[in-house]
């Protein structure tokens, strides 16, 4: 039921977020292939185009009685939309998000020239860099406890603390926010 609701807010704070004439890129991706297949099965549904690539992040040991090696591999999904029900199978096709696996979703006029390729970037907690926030009204990314990351030059402080507020309120839940400002110096520079 806790994962419907956190399902249900993040569904909703993205597309609050999202204004008229924009769209949602994202990517999503998982460690289970059963859960690539549920979102590819769910995007074809609705008619949604997606790219999907598959690669190996190394080896992990399986098997109890017969220890062997197998290829660990991530799954990972680009599209777009503008419809609600599009960002929320993201949600409804993997739990992959709630352990710590960041999504993210761009929210741009026009598609961000690259955001294909930084996604590896990204997941490793690296910064965005300043010209993808710029030439986007967001970017989001789930983090573990359940909670998402924004970044904007568009969106205030106070615009995100009142969106995701009205969101805590409505579905009864406790709400934190915090500021975390990346400092891209160099010592020494």
């Amino acid at each position: 039921m806790a994962d419907e609701k956190l399902a249900s807010v993040n569904t909703s704070f993205i597309i609050t977020n999202t204004p008229p004439g924009y769209r949602v890129y994202f990517v999503s991706y998982s460690p289970w292939a059963y859960e690539h297949e549920n979102m590819k099965e769910s995007l074809k549904s609705m008619g949604v185009l997606y790219e999907e690539r598959v690669e190996t992040l190394g080896e992990t040991m399986v098997g109890f009685f017969r220890q062997h090696k197998v290829d660990r591999m991530a799954h990972h999904i680009f599209s777009s939309t503008d419809r609600r029900e599009v960002v929320g199978s993201v949600f409804d096709s993997y739990t992959s998000w709630e352990s710590g696996w960041p999504f993210f979703f761009f929210i741009a006029r026009d598609e961000p020239a690259g955001w294909k390729e930084l996604v590896d970037i990204l997941s490793r907690g690296e910064a965005c860099p300043a010209d993808l926030i710029l030439k986007s009204h967001c970017i989001m990314r789930t983090v573990e406890d359940h909670g998402i990351m924004i970044s904007s030059i568009d969106i205030t402080k106070e615009e995100v603390t009142e969106t995701a507020a009205n969101l805590a309120r409505e579905l009864s839940m406790y709400l934190t926010v915090r500021r975390f400002v990346v400092d891209n110096s160099k010592e020494g520079s």
